[in-house]
C-alpha cells in the first residue's frame, strides 16, 4: 500500500514554486530597498538616470530568474504526472521531508490539491492502513481490546515514535502493557482544532472496524499532537 501520488518530482516542483514566489520575491524587494537608498544622492542632484538604468536591468534579471523557476516547476510537475520520480513514501528521508513540508505549508498544499498533502490516517510499517476490519486485522494480527493511539507533533510523522532499530515508544508500550499501539499520521499544517475533528472521526471509524471489541483507549500526544488530542 505504498502511495505513488507524491513523488520526488512533486517535491522539486514545490521547491521551485516557493523559490520563485517566496525566496526570489523577498530578495527582489530587499534589493529594491537597498538600491533606493544607494541612489539617494543622485536623486538629490536631480538625476534619476542611473537609478532608472539599474531598475531596468534588475527587472530584466529577476524576470528571467522568475520565468526560469516557473518553467522548471512546470517541467517537474509534468514529469510527476507521467510517473517519473520515486514515490516519496518509499524512503524514510522522503517521508520526513513530506511531513516537514506539510507542517510548514500544509494548508496551502491542501488548497492547491497538491499530491504531497497528507490526509490523516492510521500507519503501520510505513504505509497507510484503511480503517476497515480486513485491513486492520492484517496490520494488527494480535489486536487487543486496549488501544494506545500515538499522535505526533509539528512537522513530524508517525515515525517519531519508532526507533532506528524499529523499536520505540509503541513497542515499549506493547511490551509492558496489554495494549496495541496505533500510530497516526496527519497534516500538521492544519489548525489543531481541525485536526482534532479529523482525529475524532478517525477514532470513531477505528472503534467500529477494530477486529475485537474495544474496552479502553489511551491517547498519547507529542507537541502539537497534545493540542490535537485536547
Amino acid at each position: 500500500m505504498i502511495p505513488d501520488s507524491a513523488r520526488t518530482t512533486d517535491a522539486a516542483a514545490l521547491a521551485l514554486e516557493y523559490g520563485e514566489s517566496v525566496v526570489l520575491d523577498s530578495i527582489r524587494r530587499t534589493h529594491a530597498r537597498l538600491a533606493y537608498r544607494a541612489f539617494g544622492a543622485t536623486r538629490v542632484m536631480g538625476s534619476r538616470g542611473p537609478q532608472l538604468v539599474h531598475d531596468a536591468v534588475s527587472s530584466t534579471v529577476y524576470g528571467a530568474l522568475s520565468g526560469g523557476l516557473r518553467a522548471g516547476s512546470l517541467v517537474a510537475r509534468g514529469l510527476a504526472s507521467r510517473g517519473i520520480g520515486a514515490p516519496m513514501d518509499t524512503s524514510a528521508t522522503g517521508r520526513k521531508l513530506r511531513a516537514a513540508v506539510n507542517g510548514l505549508v500544509g494548508d496551502q498544499l491542501r488548497l492547491a490539491s497538491d499530491p504531497q498533502t497528507i490526509v490523516m490516517t492510521i500507519r503501520n510499517d510505513g504505509v497507510d492502513v484503511p480503517a476497515s476490519t480486513w485491513w486492520l486485522s492484517q496490520a494488527f494480527p494480535a489486536a487487543s481490546d486496549h488501544l494506545t493511539v500515538f499522535v505526533h507533533g509539528l512537522c513530524e510523522s508517525e515515525e517519531v515514535w519508532v526507533g532506528p532499530d524499529g523499536h520505540g515508544f509503541g513497542t515499549l508500550v506493547e511490551d509492558q502493557t496489554e495494549s496495541t499501539s496505533v500510530l497516526v499520521r496527519y497534516n500538521t499544517g492544519l489548525a489543531p482544532t481541525e485536526n482534532g475533528t479529523h482525529l475524532s472521526a478517525l477514532l470513531s471509524q477505528l472503534l467500529l472496524a477494530w477486529p475485537v471489541a474495544v474496552r479502553r483507549i489511551t491517547l498519547v500526544g507529542h507537541g502539537m499532537g497534545g493540542l490535537v488530542i485536547r
